[in-house]
């Protein structure tokens, strides 16, 4: 989740200022799908997945709505579409199984000293 995030922010970065973009937006929606994700209440994975299904997934289903709207895409934010399409069915996942986490972070700091 947070690859796809990263690439809608360096596109909005990139803009220097401007307000209003696909890009801005759609960092925007995922901002959401995080913000609630921090917000579940539950004490076990079942519980997780549950509250993932209820509380993230229509955000996270709002999200793919909007880029799938997105009329003609070109450079990177083509790329960054076409990348949150290409990992949405391994991302999905998190609704299914309550132990994996939205982010990847703190996985890839672990293994950073060795690699």
């Amino acid at each position: 989740m947070v690859h796809i995030r990263r690439k809608f922010v360096e596109i909005a970065k990139a803009l220097r200022g401007k307000t209003h973009s696909v890009a801005r937006e759609a960092t925007v929606l995922l901002g959401k799908v995080f913000h609630a994700e921090k917000q579940l209440e539950y004490k076990t994975a079942e519980e997780k997945v549950a509250a993932r299904n209820k509380i993230v997934k229509p955000l996270l289903d709002d999200f793919y709505e909007f880029i799938s709207q997105v009329n003609t895409p070109s450079g990177q934010l083509k790329n960054a579409i076409k990348y949150s399409f290409d990992q949405r069915s391994r991302l999905e996942e998190i609704f299914r199984i309550g132990g994996m986490p939205l982010s990847n972070n703190e996985v890839e700091q672990c293994i950073r000293p060795t690699t």
